[in-house]
């Protein structure tokens, strides 16, 4: 979890940006999700997230990746 009120990580990641919300296209955060390990590195990415089973998919992963 992180707070990035200036958006810095926000652009460097490409979580902010245009969007469409009920049809209107507006600027802001994409909801994003980022596995990261222990070293810093990226190792996968979710891009526009839709919370249904979401945190299933990031777990799955998790261990695909730890094995």
């Amino acid at each position: 979890m992180l707070s990035d009120t200036e958006k810095t990580v926000h652009e460097l990641y490409g979580a902010w940006g245009e969007k469409k919300i009920f049809g209107i296209t507006r600027i802001g955060t994409i909801r994003s999700t980022f596995l990261i390990d222990p070293d810093g590195n990226l190792v996968y990415q979710w891009k526009n997230v839709k919370v249904k089973d979401h945190v299933k998919k990031v777990f799955e992963k998790f261990i695909e990746l730890k094995n």
